[in-house]
């Protein structure tokens, strides 16, 4: 027959000591939103159901002109390096973010699924990180 043989398992050795603790990094965002707004809309303009950081939100009637709610900040941000992001409830999506970006505010617009300028109705949730 065929034998094999294993020899006898070594002991392990220690472990080196522990180096020192490095330096603490620079303190980091927290990733929560410093301006978030949920909001209903129509014919009669806008209001605000929750906020932090928004101080008024308006809608700017079409007029021959393209329907769009406009955020304004409480407290404006340094620059206008911030992600907005958004959803809105009941077969709409939040749309392209308007030029007028600025440190103060922001202005977005609700789409309909066919493309179509539309108000938000059941509530649309905008949210920005800086």
């Amino acid at each position: 027959g065929f034998r094999v043989n294993f020899g006898a398992v070594g002991v392990v050795g220690r472990y080196g000591a522990t180096g020192a603790t490095g330096a603490t990094g620079a303190a980091g965002t927290s990733g929560a939103p410093q301006v978030s707004a949920l909001f209903t809309g129509g014919g009669g303009g806008a209001t605000i159901l929750a906020s932090v950081g928004v101080s008024s939100i308006v809608r700017n009637s079409p007029g021959g002109g393209v329907l769009n709610y406009t955020l304004n900040f409480t407290t404006p941000f340094a620059n206008t390096n911030f992600s907005v992001h958004g959803q809105v409830y009941g077969n709409k999506w939040l749309g392209e973010i308007k030029a007028s970006r600025t440190t103060s505010s922001i202005t977005v617009q609700i789409k309909d699924l066919s493309g179509s300028d539309s108000d938000p109705g059941a509530g649309a949730n905008v949210f920005i990180l800086a």
